[in-house]
């Protein structure tokens, strides 16, 4: 096998350039590969964490509302304005429970399934409570309702409320780390990239220059034919 000196100025330059479009090749491969990396975290945090955080926060203000709808529920005098309260309440609580067992199936919950369960819990825990004191007021038990109320079921919408912040910040923490993490991704690929053009540049002045030194050499190439015409 020929050594690397033994071959024609020609074919070593053919070797090089072959090897930085070897080498471009390469680089341009890990760099559509970092930006589709970087795309696919984007539409997730679009179509799936967003939506997300969207459908927590509209819990946490159904969960509110259920507790306004129960406290006016216990302050109406008029029995249509109680029973229509009481109805309210129990369609938000009814949908809320709907919601928190679609979570158990949301694909962007990836670690999440500790605070799901706890905020199940939670809720679990609460919806009794609620039911005890929908049938107190029903059977006109005010003072029982009232102290129900702002005791043992206050309490346990306030822990759900807490659990499903807690569920929501880390949600929130989660975008903010993909979106990080996709700015770095895309900036790293910038830098490949250029750093890529900038190793075809050298290369393409190495190979242009070791031509000219070649064509100049004396008694070789073209431009010694030129002169001597």
């Amino acid at each position: 096998m020929k050594s690397i000196q033994s071959l024609s100025t020609g074919t070593r330059l053919a070797a090089v350039f072959l090897l930085l479009l070897a080498l471009s090749a390469l680089s341009t491969g890990v760099v559509v590969s970092r930006l589709a990396a970087v795309s696919a975290s984007l539409r997730q945090i679009e179509r799936e964490r967003l939506p997300l955080i969207q459908r927590l926060g509209d819990m946490s203000d159904q969960v509110n509302a259920v507790g306004r709808g129960l406290r006016n529920a216990l302050i109406f005098e008029d029995e249509t304005r109680i029973a229509a309260a009481l109805v309210d309440t129990g369609r938000q609580t009814r949908e809320i429970a709907a919601t928190m067992e679609s979570l158990k199936h949301q694909p962007a919950l990836e670690n999440g399934a500790a605070d799901i369960a706890r905020l199940s819990r939670s809720f679990s825990d609460y919806v009794p409570l609620q039911q005890r004191f929908v049938a107190l007021l029903k059977d006109r038990h005010r003072e029982e309702a009232g102290a129900l109320l702002v005791g043992e079921l206050r309490a346990a919408q306030l822990k759900t409320m807490a659990d499903l912040d807690a569920l929501k910040d880390r949600q929130t923490a989660l975008i903010s780390a993909a979106a990080e993490a996709g700015e770095e991704g895309y900036l790293n690929a910038r830098g490949l990239l250029i750093a890529l053009c900038a190793a075809m540049l050298v290369g393409a002045a190495v190979v242009g220059s070791q031509r000219i030194r070649r064509d100049l050499a004396p008694g070789t190439g073209e431009a010694v034919a030129r002169l001597s015409a």
